[in-house]
């Protein structure tokens, strides 16, 4: 948590789409993204053919789709007995080995968008003390720690629940990276919305703890903040006029909140995993 959430995770994704590439030997293959902002159509991926349902049973483990059998590793990356689990908006139950993601009082459904379209409005990425108890920040607004109101990206690994809920090992489930391409996205919608400010809105320069200043390093990699900033020296793009830019924009007409019924899980229907274009 702090203002190294957003450039640690591009990192992060840029490693994992390059490894990609190496296993599969397409130089052309793109990280997808997950767009759970969409009220139409945020629960389209959990079909067969491309993440599977939501979990059954009394561990919650998927049962159909190519990841159903899929072995997953503890924090210490060893191979345990578990398959992939989601709850996706049951009420979160402690496992041993793992500690849920954020209180178990964020609501079980999830963001909407007026919450995203009310955080991409605030101009200060990052504030002080830069950590889980900043106010009135973007970065902790999105991120979604303690007093941000908000729990944009945590609510959404909150409410997928299994693996996702628990920080070490959220990364077993593949929804994680298609979550975390549609942050990426996010970030950059952010930045371009913001793009007066210096350093492409990023704050601290300095006065955080390390790893999290604009020029620290970004551990265990040797790259920092600095370096991360403008995802077209990175070498890829983002498909530009769907909804979630329009509502970055603010040309999206904003609904009334309400909860939304995400018990439809399993639905078939058109996917929503866009693509992050390398």
């Amino acid at each position: 948590m702090g203002p190294g959430f957003f450039p640690w995770h591009r990192w992060f994704l840029l490693r994992w789409e390059a490894e990609l590439k190496r296993i599969t030997g397409d130089p052309d293959m793109s990280q997808p993204y997950w767009d759970w902002i969409h009220e139409d159509s945020r629960m389209n991926v959990f079909v067969e053919n491309i993440v599977g349902g939501n979990g059954t049973g009394v561990n919650s483990e998927i049962a159909d789709g190519p990841f159903a059998n899929w072995t997953t590793l503890d924090a210490n990356l060893m191979p345990v007995k578990d398959k992939i689990q989601r709850t996706n908006g049951a009420p979160i139950k402690p496992r041993p080995g793992g500690m849920p993601m954020n209180d178990t009082g964020i609501p079980q459904f999830l963001p909407e968008v007026e919450t995203l379209a009310e955080v991409l409005s605030r101009p200060i990425y990052d504030s002080p003390p830069y950590n889980d108890t900043s106010h009135e920040s973007f970065r902790n607004g999105f991120e979604g720690w303690n007093v941000s109101g908000c729990y944009l990206h945590n609510r959404v690994h909150l409410w997928t629940g299994g693996q996702m809920s628990r920080v070490m090992i959220s990364v077993n489930d593949p929804l994680f990276w298609i979550h975390h391409a549609f942050v990426d996205k996010i970030w950059y919608l952010y930045q371009q919305r913001w793009n007066d400010q210096p350093y492409g809105a990023y704050l601290p320069i300095s006065g955080a703890r390390k790893g999290h200043n604009l020029r620290d390093y970004l551990d265990p990699w040797p790259v920092r903040p600095i370096d991360v900033l403008d995802i077209t020296t990175l070498g890829y793009s983002y498909q530009d006029n769907d909804y979630v830019d329009l509502v970055a924009q603010g040309k999206i007409e904003l609904p009334r909140k309400k909860t939304i019924d995400t018990s439809k899980a399993s639905g078939a229907g058109k996917t929503q995993a866009q693509e992050h274009k390398s």
